[in-house]
């Protein structure tokens, strides 16, 4: 394949790849995505995610953030772990379904999916935009953070 260097700073490239509904790319500069190849380990990070939440899986779902992820509410791992696995453990059913896959990759080397998240348990409903930022650890791709993202 061919390839050609641009001056980043004069012409910005964009190259939209469609993989179902999946759009990749990676920001080089603010606003200025260039093209790259499909990172199958972070759709399988977040299909690990979504899985392990779907089954009420725990054990699952709290391996696939990173051991000093805190959550919003938080100011401990070890607190985080504990609500979550009590939240777990008061559900009966999860149903949870992921839309519009956004997959970028920072210059930092963290990976950022943005998705449309609808989330209908026994005694909650909830549709929204959300963010996980993953990081590379020794076992794996972890989130490192997670947020909502507001509507602009």
């Amino acid at each position: 394949m061919h390839q050609t260097n641009y001056n980043k700073k004069k012409m910005p490239i964009m190259l939209l790849v469609f993989i179902s509904s999946f759009f990749v790319c990676q920001s080089s500069i603010a606003g200025s995505p260039t093209p790259i190849s499909t990172p199958e380990a972070i759709y399988a990070a977040l299909d690990r995610w979504q899985i392990a939440w779907r089954e009420l899986d725990t054990d699952g779902y709290i391996s696939s953030y990173s051991p000093t992820f805190i959550g919003k509410s938080y100011t401990k791992h070890e607190d985080w772990v504990k609500a979550r696995e009590q939240r777990f453990k008061s559900q009966k059913w999860v149903k949870l379904k992921l839309s519009g896959i956004v997959i970028f990759v920072r210059n930092d080397g963290k990976y950022s999916a943005n998705f449309t998240q609808q989330y209908l348990s026994d005694s909650f409903s909830e549709t929204s935009r959300k963010q996980l930022l993953f990081q590379k650890f020794p076992r794996g791709w972890l989130i490192v953070s997670e947020s909502e993202i507001k509507n602009q």
